[in-house]
């Protein structure tokens, strides 16, 4: 963090570039993600200005009190999540049915090694779901990564989401991965539990990544502000499936 009394002086700038063009190549790291927010969009300039792209948006994750001493009067704000790739993993992809378009824009540029299928499989019976969820209290945010997806998914998820909205979450973030051939048929069932789009994550577990969320609460999309058209774009997108999901 930078003190006030040295902001506008080109401080933080100075640091990421030497973080993005000098520490990180040398620790060998193949991605390096960020999550401006988008309240104001001069982090979302400084990101792209070092080569971060936009592939994702996180409705709603933080408390608008948070940054409450930045004249923040929202209740929720909502971040961006930007990428970098320094080495490309080549993949076979999956993209469910209803994000076929979707996701395909939000790859952008990091589709380069990428062999892109129609997600059509269905989950192998017998098969066990492996997650980690973690619960940040103050954010009132659930995060759930899962490493493996298998046919007692639908029943895993009801209980981790029940555990998740008893400690507190408005904000639960489902991370999948797209290298899963059944993923199709996983995202069916949280978008009939109304979870929607929230983007790709290149690299996430190496494999890439990709982001649904569901919101007890009513966004607020007109509060976001965003720098690029690819982000505005992706804010779109985002916002048209929710209208969906949230017809039920």
């Amino acid at each position: 963090m930078v003190l006030k009394e040295w902001r506008g002086m080109g401080v933080s700038g100075t640091i990421v570039s030497h973080m993005v063009q000098h520490v990180v190549p040398k620790l060998g790291m193949h991605t390096v993600f960020g999550e401006p927010v988008t309240f104001h969009v001069q982090m979302q300039k400084e990101g792209e200005a070092y080569g971060f792209e936009p592939t994702a948006l996180e409705v709603g994750l933080m408390p608008g009190e948070a940054y409450s001493g930045e004249g923040v009067t929202a209740a929720r704000v909502s971040t961006l999540l930007f990428f970098r790739c320094y080495r490309k993993i080549p993949q076979t992809v999956y993209l469910p049915a209803p994000y076929d378009e979707a996701l395909r824009f939000m790859y952008g540029n990091f589709s380069s090694g990428r062999g892109f299928h129609r997600a059509g499989e269905h989950i192998s019976r017998g098969t066990a779901t492996e997650s980690k969820m973690d619960v940040f209290d103050f954010a009132k945010v659930a995060r759930i990564a899962f490493s493996k997806t298998g046919s007692d998914f639908a029943e895993h998820m009801s209980n981790l989401q029940a555990e998740a909205e008893e400690k507190g979450a408005i904000v639960i973030q489902v991370w999948l991965k797209l290298t899963s051939p059944w993923v199709g048929e996983v995202v069916e069932i949280l978008r009939a539990k109304r979870y929607f789009l929230g983007g790709v994550l290149p690299q996430w577990f190496d494999d890439d990544g990709l982001l649904l969320q569901k919101l007890l609460f009513t966004p607020d999309f007109v509060s976001i502000q965003l720098h690029s058209d690819r982000a505005r774009t992706i804010r779109d997108l985002v916002k048209y499936d929710w209208q969906q999901t949230s017809k039920g």
